[in-house]
């Protein structure tokens, strides 16, 4: 449910931040619409990644969000679009 996944970034994100202002700041690309590909940072690779960036968020959004979970993602993503995993992992740190 939407609780439990706004609980799970909350969680993950109290780990980082300080204040609720950093929280809510680290926090917004999880509820954010779309992807938004800063120019400073939309290296060749990243821009080229786009497809997968697009398909991630979607899996984020609908999906548990736990590591086991997300891996298994990462994994099966790779293998339908015989990626190695490093060329679907690097894109998402």
């Amino acid at each position: 449910s939407n609780d439990e996944r706004t609980r799970a970034i909350l969680l993950l994100g109290r780990e980082r931040a300080k204040t609720l202002a950093e929280l809510a700041d680290q926090s917004k690309f999880f509820f954010a619409k779309g992807v938004e590909i800063d120019a400073k940072a939309g290296t060749k690779e990243l821009l080229g990644n786009r497809v997968l960036l697009e398909a991630a968020r979607e899996r984020l959004a609908a999906g548990t969000f736990e590591a086991p979970a997300l891996e298994e993602w990462a994994k099966a993503y790779a293998e339908q679009n015989t990626l190695k995993l490093g060329k679907v992992a690097q894109p998402l740190r």
